[in-house]
């Protein structure tokens, strides 16, 4: 099972290391700057393995990957073995780790730890269901084509829908410089203005619209760097609707405020999403004990007492649809942390 699942790693892309232990062995997929790495431990065999044992190995193959210049590596270990039990005072704190039941040949996945893997699980499960759609017994020289094509990141890897989003604010700015104020009077948001106007469609428009440079440079440079690792984490769908729903809360308060003071004021920017992006973030990286993708805790609360005390003190900015874009991305994430569990804990019971 071993061997298979390195030529397997190797079909799909992974680069073979050579490591000095037997029972390990190593397999990488580079990137700009940053290296995937999957480490296969063979734990079928009796051989003496504690905890700290493995997290010195394990560390030090991060290590000598960041060595080599990567400045993010990425690491999921693979065990294989037949008594699940007996790992878990080895691997179980690592939530980086899956095993591998060699038994069955099924793929398992403790509770809280990682769901996937840069796309991962789906390929190994897939190809423990339907080896044989692999071929993987031709000549390395029969597929050294194929190997090059599978290094290109497959569309569901991409975070198509955020760049999406991005590219759709950045054209729409370069054609308000061309039509002066035409669309931001007709697409700002102000709920006065919309229950006179009845143009509703003002919830959707207006994060489309920046004010200026500065706005939309912000704005997409934060969304660029979080609502990409956001995307790969929880998928396309979960993430578009995160972020259309966290900019319909950021709206929603806004409007209970714009009414509470009675008075109207317009606004514009996808502020209220990306302060939902940034909710779901602050919650994940919760759940992940305090760290997740190199962003710590305590630097992304800093992060976000900044934007918030940013927004207060400067004019002009529209608060309310901050805190209530934040407030919805951070339920909207808690929710599918949920549902994940749930479904986790399902499977689970079903195996047993």
């Amino acid at each position: 099972m071993k061997e298979k699942i390195g030529n397997f790693l190797q079909y799909i892309g992974y680069i073979s290391a050579v490591t000095s232990l037997p029972e390990f062995s190593v397999y990488f997929l580079p990137g700009n700057g940053n290296v995937e790495v999957v480490m296969t431990v063979d734990y079928q065999k009796e051989i003496y393995l504690t905890e700290e044992v493995y997290n010195g190995i394990r560390e030090k193959f991060m290590q000598s990957f960041e060595e080599k210049g990567f400045s993010t590596v990425h690491l999921l270990t693979l065990v294989f073995c037949k008594d699940l039990e007996r790992m878990e005072s080895v691997f179980g704190e690592d939530k980086f780790c899956w095993y591998l039941n060699t038994e069955n040949s099924r793929l398992v996945i403790p509770m809280e730890h990682v769901e996937d893997f840069y796309g991962l699980k789906g390929k190994v499960e897939d190809f423990l269901c339907f080896p044989e759609k692999y071929n993987l017994d031709k000549q390395e020289s029969e597929w050294t084509d194929v190997k090059a094509q599978k290094r290109k990141r497959p569309l569901k890897e991409l975070s198509f829908i955020n760049t999406t989003i991005i590219i759709i604010n950045v054209l729409l700015f370069i054609l308000c410089a061309f039509t002066g104020d035409l669309l931001y009077n007709k697409g700002a948001f102000s709920i006065l203005l919309i229950q006179e106007t009845k143009e509703y469609y003002r919830f959707v428009s207006a994060i489309f619209l920046h004010a200026d440079i500065y706005h939309l440079f912000s704005n997409m440079i934060m969304l660029y760097f979080l609502g990409n690792v956001l995307e790969r984490k929880i998928g396309h769908i979960k993430y578009g609707l995160l972020y259309f729903i966290s900019a319909m809360g950021g709206n929603l308060l806004s409007s209970v405020y714009e009414m509470y003071i009675d008075e109207m004021f317009t606004s514009v920017g996808a502020s209220g999403a990306i302060f939902g992006v940034v909710g779901a973030v602050l919650l994940q990286i919760l759940t992940e004990g305090g760290k997740w993708e190199n962003i710590s805790l305590s630097r992304m609360l800093l992060m976000v007492i900044y934007l918030l005390y940013s927004g207060f003190m400067a004019q002009n900015v529209n608060n309310a649809g901050h805190i209530g874009g934040f407030v919805t991305g951070f339920f909207i994430m808690g929710l599918i942390c949920l549902i994940n569990k749930l479904r986790k804990k399902k499977e689970v019971l079903h195996e047993n």
